[in-house]
């Protein structure tokens, strides 16, 4: 509900008066700390404790700072409500959870006065404030809201088809569909990238390692990357790069070399899923680790020339401006990979504003820089069953169609970052 909170991230909402003064506008109950109702019935139910901001990570509250609550900010604008007698709102959080994940709902529960408030000590000695709040009465009633919207069963998901790779991937991608049966169809299945057939990429030139490139020092194709390795010894790509050059078939090294991470598939456990307003989307049942390979962007290999006359660009991914620093390049030799006839998973993961993907260009198989394979990999820790999504790239009012009209596309990402617009 736009207004009700602007603060992101703290449970208390407060104002600056131009005299100094604080005055709280709006918390957060959200499940998590603990906040809680005093009675089980009756008018008690109208009863809110509130824990305060900041302090001891190991107290009730949950807080991170190993230290005393302090009276000011947040907390004293909570006292500085009480003693006015003005009201608070109070937006209250619920938990509920299915077999794959935990759903949480917030719902404003209407105006609150600040009645008292008192410090306890935690666990740890560190102190802690309370606040006790009392609903105004005349609002519609909580419980109401509850038995009607907050207490529903969450989303319970079908698989409507057991391997959408159809036996192509190390592990089979279930289509997991909550609001219908349809699955995902009208499109070719395939594992690795689709060249034309004038198109001829030759095997570039191999490391001599034979002991899986222990040293980046004696590796040629560590060289090429500057020197160093891009990924640790546990495979989790270090940093970001323009270009990342990975052992090929001329390479003397093993398959298990630590430099030939992202060139053997899927290794992660992935379903498609129905993700609502943004069509099908891609999550994980298990958690991923930030630098880790999740999939390539496969499709064919086209010219884009010939990217413009394809009637569906929903899954064109432009990889022939992407070389060598950015250098120019004419239509005839600039490439894209078009996902809509002929793709992998990949071609299933929606744009975020807010990504927890990256999109990281890999050279094992030949050295065309103009061609890189597009491998996909985690920004950051990523929790199950959590939408996997990365950055389209695109700039709001830089796609135009054949007549040189603007074109418009509508993001539904849904995060604080968010646009409204993908181009």
């Amino acid at each position: 509900m736009v207004g009700l909170h602007r603060r992101v991230m703290a449970g208390i909402d407060f104002k600056r008066l131009s005299n100094g003064d604080v005055l709280a506008t709006c918390i957060v109950s959200s499940g998590y700390y603990d906040d809680k109702d005093v009675g089980k019935g009756g008018s008690d139910d109208d009863v809110l404790i509130y824990c305060g901001e900041g302090g001891d990570p190991k107290n009730p509250c949950g807080n991170k700072v190993a230290a005393d609550q302090k009276l000011r900010g947040a907390n004293l604008a909570l006292k500085r409500s009480m003693e006015r007698k003005l009201p608070v709102r109070v937006v209250r959080g619920f938990r509920t959870s299915s077999q794959e994940r935990v759903i949480s709902t917030y719902t404003y529960d209407g105006l609150y006065l600040v009645e008292k408030h008192w410090e306890v000590r935690g666990d740890n000695g560190y102190r802690v404030f309370k606040f006790q709040l009392r609903r105004i009465p005349g609002q519609p009633a909580l419980s109401e809201v509850k038995r009607s919207r907050l207490e529903q069963a969450p989303l319970q998901y079908r698989c409507v088809d057991p391997d959408v790779s159809g036996g192509m991937e190390r592990h089979p991608i279930r289509a997991m569909n909550a609001v219908n049966d349809t699955r995902p169809i009208g499109f070719s299945y395939i594992s690795r990238l689709r060249y034309p057939s004038w198109y001829d990429p030759r095997p570039p030139a191999g490391c001599g390692c034979i002991s899986g490139c222990a040293e980046s020092s004696a590796c040629a194709c560590a060289a090429k990357n500057g020197g160093s390795f891009a990924y640790g010894v546990d495979g989790m790509l270090l940093e970001t790069r323009p270009l990342v050059y990975e052992c090929g078939p001329s390479c003397g090294c093993p398959r298990s070399c630590r430099n030939r991470v992202s060139q053997s598939g899927v290794k992660v456990q992935l379903q498609v899923f129905n993700a609502g307003s943004r069509g099908w989307g891609v999550r994980s049942p298990n958690r991923i680790a930030a630098g880790a390979f999740v999939c390539e962007y496969v499709g064919e290999v086209i010219t884009e020339r010939e990217a413009g006359k394809r009637s569906n660009d929903e899954y064109l991914f432009d990889v022939g401006r992407n070389y060598g620093g950015g250098e120019a390049c004419e239509e005839d030799s600039c490439f894209t990979i078009d996902a809509a006839e002929y793709g992998n998973v990949g071609r299933f993961i929606n744009h975020s504003c807010s990504p927890n993907l990256y999109a990281q260009n890999v050279l094992f198989d030949h050295d065309d820089r103009r061609v890189p394979h597009v491998m996909l990999f985690a920004l950051a820790d990523i929790a199950a069953y959590e939408e996997l999504a990365y950055d389209y790239n695109y700039r709001v009012d830089g796609v135009r169609d054949e007549d040189g009209e603007l074109r418009r596309k509508y993001c539904y990402c849904g995060t604080f970052r968010c646009s409204g617009r993908m181009y």
